[in-house]
């Protein structure tokens, strides 16, 4: 699922948004792609079991820091805007957008979907270096991709099943099916190395909530490079925190999702 990116550093494309916080060394070692187990059941676009909790007018920033082995905050490292938005005319299909902020410049991710059931149709990834478009059609991906001044270079990508984009890793994390043990094999294509990889997503627990705070769940994505943790309010399904740890070093990082109204 790793690799060095075009904009590496604070905002790594290759694993999505999602390890923007993490900073981690580990982004230099090199792409993992790991094949579908036989005894976890892969989860695809349009499964009628994902839960409909991503809706138009939905908006969150988040703010990521480094974290060391104890779990100590330390350097911020990157603030990232998410929006969703619904597409002109279309009440089926949603606009999934990211801009992302850091030192080395900004990106910029969008993201159509339709509903339900998260599947991607179209795709944008632009950075200070890139400019990407994905054609999403079940298991065929059709990528242009544009790096610097450079002509553009068509890729036909072709695989054994539909797949996710990996930028919608949060929205189908809001939207399993919650419930002790659940599991599944996600196919993600990873923007930035242009490649498949399969990732494994479990829900590991509810928390019960207090007078102060609500209860969520817990949802882990592995592979054999890093770990996420995410906590997910039960009644919203708002992602309320991330953290991510390197299997290898330990180094990882932690998001906080503030929502708008």
């Amino acid at each position: 699922m790793v690799g060095a990116t075009p904009f590496a550093g604070a905002v790594s494309m290759t694993t999505g948004r999602v390890l923007a916080c993490c900073i981690l060394s580990v982004l230099t070692l090199g792409a993992v792609r790991l094949r579908p187990g036989n005894d976890v059941a892969l989860l695809l676009p349009g499964d009628r079991t994902l839960v409909e909790s991503v809706a138009a007018g939905d908006s969150a920033l988040e703010r990521s820091f480094q974290i060391d082995t104890a779990g100590v905050e330390h350097e911020r490292v990157g603030q990232h805007v998410a929006l969703v938005r619904s597409m002109p005319g279309d009440p089926h299909r949603l606009l999934l957008m990211w801009r992302i902020r850091s030192p080395q410049g900004e990106a910029v991710d969008s993201v159509v979907v339709r509903m339900p059931g998260l599947v991607p149709e179209f795709e944008r990834l632009i950075t200070p270096r890139i400019s990407n478009t994905y054609r999403y059609h079940g298991g065929r991906v059709r990528a242009q991709l544009v790096h610097g001044d450079s002509a553009p270079v068509a890729r036909d990508l072709r695989y054994p099943q539909p797949v996710f984009g990996f930028n919608e890793l949060d929205a189908i994390v809001r939207s399993l099916p919650y419930g002790p043990g659940y599991k599944r094999i996600v196919p993600l294509f990873s923007e930035g190395d242009n490649d498949l990889e399969y990732d494994t997503l479990t829900v590991l627990e509810r928390v019960p909530g207090t007078s102060r705070q609500p209860a969520v769940w817990k949802v882990r994505f592995a592979d054999k490079v890093v770990v996420l943790e995410f906590a997910v309010e039960e009644s919203s399904r708002r992602i309320l925190s991330r953290t991510g740890r390197a299997r290898a070093t330990g180094q990882g990082g932690r998001t906080s999702y503030e929502y708008g109204s």
